[in-house]
């Protein structure tokens, strides 16, 4: 509910509520002097958990949005072992692609390249968003360039995708 009204603070406040009581959970668990006690380890965060908090993030308008999704992914993997996926790092793009700072496009190429397994047409669409609003404005050519790269990079994945439902028949 929070997401869908961009309140990204009562999104936060929820989650942290969540991580709390799942590791209490984890906690009370771990104790079992009673053999016969059964634990239940089910109680853990995953990508569903976090999935508000970044949406409502990314729709917040925040300029910084991008940025604390980034620390949201980062806590996730080292705190939870939980991995993002494509949707929620598409939403981060997104964010970036809004922000209008002027390393925007540059932020959101890094995290295009180096942490989205498997990028879609919205991926490589969200990166050139931003690039068209935040470098664009200071270094128009290095835009350019970056931004024919990542038409390239798309071109080469719309062949690939091809191709897989060409020897898929």
């Amino acid at each position: 509910a929070w997401a869908s009204r961009g309140q990204w603070e009562k999104a936060e406040e929820t989650l942290w509520q969540l991580l709390e009581t799942c590791s209490n959970h984890e906690n009370n668990n771990n104790k079992g002097n009673d053999p016969t006690e059964e634990r239940n380890t089910r109680m853990r965060p995953t990508e569903y958990s976090f999935a508000p908090l970044l949406h409502a993030l990314s729709k917040s308008g925040r300029r910084d949005a991008g940025s604390k999704m980034e620390e949201w992914f980062d806590r996730m993997e080292q705190q939870w072992s939980v991995t993002p996926d494509r949707i929620l790092y598409n939403a981060c793009l997104y964010a970036w692609a809004k922000s209008g700072l002027p390393h925007a496009g540059v932020r959101a190429n890094a995290l295009l390249q180096q942490r989205i397994h498997r990028p879609d047409t919205h991926s490589y669409t969200s990166v050139l968003d931003a690039y068209s609003k935040s470098t664009a404005l200071s270094n128009p050519s290095l835009a350019a360039d970056q931004c024919d790269a990542l038409l390239n990079q798309l071109e080469l994945l719309d062949q690939d995708n091809h191709n897989k439902n060409k020897n898929d028949d």
